[in-house]
């Protein structure tokens, strides 16, 4: 790594100068593996406090969060460090205003539609209780790979998604609020309803894109 060399060893324990090799390794080799895997071992080693020690963390965070294209507001260490490695859910609602906002989403989108997770008596319509964020790096990654692929292609202009989309005017406040990134050309907020079975299965990573259909509806 170009730059200043680090400080001396000995104003570290020798377990934070292992950890700080280990990242000066893995930012070398680039690979996602020794990436992550220096980021667990800084962490595991940050008690005393040290401030070189945080400092190459948040540089490594950084090259993390923008190799995966991670939203700004996600923790890149709480996603790949430990159990949520794959999979964290927080509080995305903190005010009646977006739930408000959630719950315009769900009165102009609904349809008295039977489905294939929607059999006996189809409801009139739905109440907002609460909301959760679903935070997933590997499907993200695989969504910022598709996204990337599809702003390299050569096109006239750039893709559109209709004004008169259910979900436009809500949808555009809900990410402003709640502090998300804003949508990229062609990007849409879209709702999809599933059963509560459905979605265990689609954050375990058994999502099926067989079960759908062209109307959205599975």
């Amino acid at each position: 790594v170009k730059g200043a060399p680090d400080p001396p060893a000995l104003m570290l324990t020798r377990q934070q100068w292992k950890a700080i090799q280990q990242i000066h390794v893995a930012q070398a080799q680039g690979d996602d593996e020794s990436l992550t895997e220096a980021l667990k071992v800084a962490h595991q080693n940050q008690a005393p406090k040290s401030e070189i020690l945080a400092y190459k963390i948040a540089a490594l965070e950084r090259r993390l969060g923008g190799k995966y294209q991670l939203p700004s507001s996600w923790s890149v260490s709480s996603l790949v460090s430990g159990a949520a490695s794959l999979f964290d859910a927080t509080a995305l609602v903190r005010g009646p205003r977006n739930l408000a906002l959630f719950q315009t989403l769900f009165d102009k989108t609904y349809r008295d539609t039977r489905t294939r997770d929607r059999r006996g008596p189809v409801p009139g319509g739905f109440k907002v209780d609460s909301v959760q964020e679903v935070r997933n790096v590997g499907w993200f990654k695989e969504y910022g790979k598709r996204r990337e692929w599809l702003q390299r292609q050569k096109t006239d202009s750039p893709p559109k998604v209709p004004s008169e989309l259910l979900t436009w005017d809500a949808s555009h406040q809900i990410m402003k609020d709640s502090k998300l990134d804003p949508l990229q050309p062609g990007e849409a907020f879209l709702l999809h309803g599933t059963s509560a079975r459905n979605a265990v299965d689609i954050v375990n990573g058994r999502f099926d894109v067989s079960l759908g259909s062209d109307q959205g509806l599975a």
